[in-house]
């Protein structure tokens, strides 16, 4: 079945058939034949709801497609394409609906381009013959659900050529690709974009007392030593103040041995406090300073289990601050992969990685809004995810429709990379690191 001609004539034939009176009621091994038309059973749409789902199959030589609505006002409707050698076949538009007290599928076919192999007013009429459990007869068509995920069509057909015969269509559930699972998205680092390079080295070296890595992109950008986590500057064309706590943003938090000791010894080199007075959050007391450029950070002293000395400035962690966090979790859990860590710190929510390792915070907060922050030109703190393969894992998010700034991976120190937004328009980036930066 090659072209329009060849299958019309299957059609037209075959609704001569259909209207023909045969001498028996088994149209074929699998179908039955309406005699009379005034014998059609009692039916309502609730009656074929097993028929729904995206089922996909091999018939006509090419791969079929067969789509059905729940039943909902007396009707179902659905939807079938044939593709073979890459290209469309034929489309149909199907309806299945009352006729009388009964049900009758109605089929109009279209060529690859949408034009109509029927007339305006006219359509292929398959009347109900019998109906029984996960089976529906109708006059040279039968449909039989064999499993939960599995269906099977028989269709009669003639032509000229071969003549008379019953087209068979095993068809299976399409079931979506759960892309999370091919995502082998981790947490990399922290990139912070600055408006000043050299003011920012000032305040993160000078300052905070983060030691340089390498300048070896400066002044675009600089790495920071950090223990486990990278720390990244980079230089944006503006600074863009973020309105503390009224907005949505992404958050670092740097760790202190002694909180209000490490506030006054910020504070002493001109570190700008939003709120310098310890507050209590779920693992002890914080405290919140915004850099030169807007970004708001916090600093932690943790006060749950046994804590150890540490060396000064350390990373604790990064995490978003945002209002919905039902949202939050299904982008970040069931489309991106990343798993829920506990729930004891709730509206606070770790997220980890499937070998149960920290990958960031979600922090819930009523009220705040988006800050409208602009990726190519503001300043603002990114979460940096490291992929093995990027043009796979773009592809792959962008069929989860995921939103990307960027359309191809752009080139950095760090590897290629690419940008993409959060539901609520948080950008973070996702890197494929170097043979060279990989080794540090």
């Amino acid at each position: 079945m090659t072209a329009k001609c060849g299958f019309l004539s299957l059609i037209f034939i075959f609704q001569l058939c259909a209207g023909l009176l045969l001498a028996q009621s088994q149209n074929s091994d699998h179908t039955l034949k309406l005699d009379d038309p005034a014998n059609m059973p009692p039916a309502s749409a609730e009656d074929f709801g097993w028929m729904e789902g995206y089922w996909v199959g091999k018939a006509f030589g090419g791969v079929v497609e067969e789509v059905w609505s729940a039943p909902s006002a007396g009707s179902m409707m659905g939807m079938f394409r044939l593709i073979k050698d890459g290209k469309v076949v034929f489309y149909e538009l199907q309806l299945l609906s009352k006729e009388g007290e009964s049900m009758s599928l109605k089929v109009k076919h279209f060529n690859e381009d949408f034009s109509g192999w029927e007339e305006k007013d006219e359509n292929v009429s398959f009347p109900l013959v019998k109906q029984g459990k996960n089976e529906a007869y109708f006059s040279g068509l039968t449909y039989h659900k064999t499993h939960q995920d599995s269906i099977n069509i028989y269709l009669v057909l003639n032509s000229k050529k071969k003549g008379r015969w019953e087209e068979a269509f095993n068809l299976v559930r399409h079931k979506p690709t759960d892309y999370s699972q091919s995502l082998d998205l981790r947490t990399y680092g922290v990139k912070i974009k600055v408006a000043d390079m050299d003011k920012a080295i000032q305040f993160y070296n000078g300052a905070l007392g983060f030691e340089i890595e390498s300048r070896a992109d400066y002044p675009n950008s600089v790495s920071l030593r950090n223990e486990g986590m990278p720390l990244i500057l980079s230089k944006a064309a503006s600074p863009k103040m973020i309105d503390f706590p009224n907005v949505e943003q992404t958050s670092l938090t740097f760790q202190a041995n002694d909180l209000v000791a490490t506030i006054k010894a910020m504070k002493d080199k001109g570190v700008d406090f939003i709120q310098d007075q310890p507050f209590t959050v779920g693992i002890g007391i914080a405290a919140k300073f915004r850099d030169p450029f807007g970004n708001v950070h916090s600093l932690l002293e943790q006060q749950v289990g046994d804590q150890q000395p540490f060396q000064e400035p350390r990373i604790y962690n990064v995490g978003f601050y945002l209002e919905d966090l039902t949202a939050a979790r299904k982008f970040y859990c069931d489309k991106l992969g990343f798993v829920v860590r506990t729930e004891k710190y709730h509206p606070a929510i770790p997220l980890g990685h499937e070998d149960g390792s920290f990958a960031f915070m979600l922090h819930g907060k009523e009220g705040v809004v988006a800050a409208g922050i602009n990726y190519a030109t503001d300043t603002q703190t990114l979460i940096m995810y490291e992929t093995q393969d990027l043009s796979a894992t773009m592809a792959a998010m962008k069929q989860m429709g995921v939103q990307f700034i960027h359309q191809s991976p752009q080139a950095s120190p760090q590897g290629r990379y690419a940008a993409f937004l959060s539901p609520v328009g948080l950008a973070s980036e996702i890197v494929e690191r170097s043979p060279l930066s990989a080794q540090k």
